[in-house]
């Protein structure tokens, strides 16, 4: 393994821990009724999967970009959060 992928295969471990999936899963199931499925929700994406075949440089960049986009869509939503004093969504946001 080369320097270089070691340092990528790094970087990219750390963010899959820091990932804020789990707990906004969570804050999401709070909200869902029992007659809501995922398919109702599939609309509301942002990140759109990406199956095709890019090298390396090519998915960092993909992946700031991402990031990047989700971080202007959560600095949108505190201001929905604030309208709906909802502490704990804007505190995972803030996180």
């Amino acid at each position: 393994m080369t320097s270089t992928l070691r340092d990528y295969h790094l970087l990219l471990d750390e963010h899959g821990t820091a990932s804020m999936t789990d707990p906004i899963a969570e804050r999401f199931e709070d909200w869902r009724t029992d007659d809501q499925s995922i398919g109702l929700h599939l609309p509301l994406q942002r990140v759109l999967d990406n199956d095709a075949d890019m090298s390396i440089k090519d998915m960092i960049a993909e992946l700031a970009e991402d990031n990047k986009m989700l971080a202007r869509v959560c600095a949108r939503r505190t201001t929905w959060c604030d309208e709906h004093r909802d502490v704990a969504t804007a505190s995972l946001i803030e996180v």
